[in-house]
């Protein structure tokens, strides 16, 4: 059985079990990963630069050429490297609204449909980040966590928030089988990003 077809792994149910534990930002660093952004996918609005770990919200379209992968009405973009363990890293970015998540590759790219986006379906799972909350989405169901009293420059991810930051890593590490299994259950899920205005980066991790 999939992650997302147990109903053991309802988002809710995460949330209870989870949130309590705490890791601080050392710890979390032990699992940090390098990301960078796959062009391929990114939206025609999105522009990709700093060795393709910013990307920023523009209206000029980008000369990007067409692919099975491009979302091509969200603008979203994925990360170019597989997820998995615990996967930590970090973002910063500028605007007063950004999703950032994981999703399976199968995700769809086309139409303005749930099916394609970030949070909105059984293929997803983000932290949407606004001034003034933040809130954990799958599948169309939401989770509201608690925002911290003063707004860091950065967030981590799972770090994120406290409420979700071993949300998000133990969804990803449940959703892989043993170390000894023959072959993964399903591939390993890419980094997911959405942004309405300005930019997000992510950060190089020592």
């Amino acid at each position: 059985m999939r992650l997302y077809e147990d109903p053991k792994y309802k988002l809710e149910k995460l949330l209870v079990d989870f949130v309590g534990e705490s890791r601080n930002r050392e710890q979390l660093l032990g699992d940090a990963c390098q990301l960078t952004l796959d062009v391929n996918s990114a939206h025609r609005g999105l522009l990709l630069s700093e060795g393709d770990r910013k990307v920023t919200r523009v209206t000029e379209q980008q000369p990007y050429p067409d692919h099975p992968e491009r979302f091509e009405h969200r603008a979203q973009v994925l990360g170019a490297q597989g997820l998995s363990g615990h996967a930590y890293w970090e973002v910063e970015w500028d605007g007063a609204k950004v999703h950032v998540g994981a999703t399976y590759k199968d995700i769809s790219r086309k139409g303005f449909a749930d099916d394609s986006q970030l949070g909105c379906n059984d293929r997803s799972w983000v932290l949407r980040f606004s001034n003034s909350s933040y809130i954990a989405w799958h599948n169309n169901s939401s989770v509201p966590l608690p925002a911290p009293a003063r707004q860091p420059q950065s967030r981590g991810v799972p770090g994120l928030a406290r409420g979700g930051a071993v949300l998000l890593q133990r969804l990803l590490q449940r959703g892989h089988p043993p170390a000894h299994a023959q072959r993964p259950i399903h591939p390993a899920p890419l980094a997911g990003f959405r942004l309405w205005s300005d930019s997000l980066t992510l950060c190089q991790l020592q």
